[in-house]
């Protein structure tokens, strides 16, 4: 049989083992180490142009899961340009887009990209974008564009410096009223985490006339990640009803503003907190963060949680009981001081979700030491009798900063600092792993230690 005879399904089969999309389509979130390293994906999004150009019953069918993501690995404006004018002339492809990562085009582009197309499509769409013929440049509109034509897209990603700002060229009010854009969209993260000193990027505007006044139009949003937003434009609860997993990174909130957030989801599983400025006199704390999220606590199993800023004690973490998954920076929890360089032995038990299945930590490399007698009690702590009765199973410590031997002055790798703790913690936390625990130990440099 020729690879011509081949049956459609077939065919479409062997498309779909060669698509980065399809390869990671039931994940929450698109892979971002996946798409990382391009190596990969571009081997294999080569094969599928390939493919595309074997003979015409390989070629539709390849063409179709080809389009399945864009812009992961397209990085110039004018591919996101030629890729607007594809699916403006071509609906049946528009239809297959499932990933995409749009850009907010803020440079003049060759205007011969344009000519013969865009003046139609921009036309078609009048009454969703606020484009005007005499003051608008018509760059700034591809990425709405595309969003007004992928009915079936999935995951949208707009983490570029300013990308998010392509939002603001809808018009809100008929997009709310109409709902043009992609009604399946599960799952949509914008914004990035920018230097203090970096004055070129503008923070996410989250009030109704900024991006808070698109997020009606995508009714049945599940996960939303929010970088560098402006947290001083939450004014109004935003419509987060049927949002599952809610994650805020580079943003300094208050306990007013984190709790509006919290109470305006509905049936919350995921939160993910990072800190970014811990001396704002409003910053939320770790145990405040903890308090509030007991809100949901009987829909919430998984958090991350980098605060940045501790009080003289932690003890709300106990009330999440049924969290199963936590990631925790240790400044969280623990503030350090000239006064308190280690932390009480007894400091950690009982103060985390009871019925924990992980639980990272992330520790500053010259507060490792000074922390590890209250990280192995906790871990002693959560010792069954049995393996069947033994709830906590993953234990994941990562050690971060440039480590100095401060006797020696000489310079004292992560790598020895974590080999040498991790042959203590084998020694004294025997029993977590002989009841199946595990617990692995990395360095900033993502060398890996096997403790079990």
């Amino acid at each position: 049989m020729n690879l011509q005879d081949l049956l459609p399904e077939i065919i479409f089969q062997i498309c779909e083992l060669l698509c980065q999309h399809c390869a990671e389509d039931h994940r929450k979130w698109p892979s971002r180490a996946s798409w990382s390293d391009e190596t990969e994906p571009r081997i294999l999004r080569q094969a599928l142009l390939d493919l595309s150009l074997l003979c015409k019953s390989w070629g539709s069918i390849a063409q179709k899961v080809l389009h399945h993501h864009f812009g992961f690995l397209e990085k110039d404006p004018t591919a996101q340009v030629l890729f607007c004018r594809t699916i403006s002339e071509n609906p049946e492809l528009a239809q297959q887009l499932k990933h995409a990562e749009l850009h907010h085009i803020e440079t003049a582009l060759d205007k011969t990209l344009a000519e013969g197309w865009i003046n139609d499509v921009l036309d078609r769409f009048s009454s969703f974008i606020t484009f005007d013929v005499e003051t608008s440049r018509w760059e700034e509109f591809v990425a709405p564009l595309i969003l007004l034509q992928v009915p079936n897209l999935k995951h949208l990603v707009a983490e570029g410096k300013n990308d998010w700002m392509f939002f603001e060229k809808f018009n809100k009010q008929t997009l709310v009223r109409e709902r043009p854009l992609p009604r399946h969209l599960k799952a949509i993260s914008v914004g990035k985490c920018v230097r203090k000193d970096d004055t070129s990027w503008f923070p996410i505007d989250l009030s109704k006339n900024g991006f808070g006044g698109v997020l009606p139009a995508f009714e049945k949003l599940q996960q939303i990640a929010i970088w560098s937003p402006d947290s001083h434009t939450i004014r109004d609860p935003l419509p987060l009803r049927n949002i599952r997993a809610l994650c805020f990174g580079d943003v300094t909130l208050s306990k007013r503003e984190l709790r509006s957030l919290v109470l305006a989801t509905g049936l919350l599983e995921d939160f993910a907190y990072r800190g970014r400025n811990p001396m704002y006199p409003d910053a939320v704390s770790g145990q405040e963060i903890f308090e509030t999220l007991a809100l949901r606590k009987d829909t919430l199993k998984g958090a991350v949680v980098m605060s940045r800023k501790a009080e003289d004690h932690f003890t709300a973490g106990s009330k999440l009981t049924n969290l199963k998954s936590l990631v925790i920076e240790y400044d969280t929890f623990w503030k350090v001081s000239p006064d308190n360089t280690h932390l009480d032995y007894q400091a950690l038990v009982g103060v985390f979700p009871p019925f924990l299945e992980s639980i990272s930590f992330c520790i500053y490399h010259e507060h490792f030491e000074g922390m590890r007698e209250a990280l192995i009690n906790y871990i002693l702590s959560n010792c069954a009798e049995s393996p069947e009765e033994q709830k906590l199973k993953f234990i994941d410590i990562q050690i971060f900063g440039k480590a100095y031997d401060a006797q020696m002055s000489k310079p004292r790798s992560l790598i020895q600092l974590r080999n040498a703790n991790a042959r203590i913690l084998r020694e004294r936390v025997r029993k977590f792993m002989e009841n199946g625990g595990r617990i692995l130990m990395w360095s900033e440099v993502r060398y890996l230690v096997r403790i079990t």
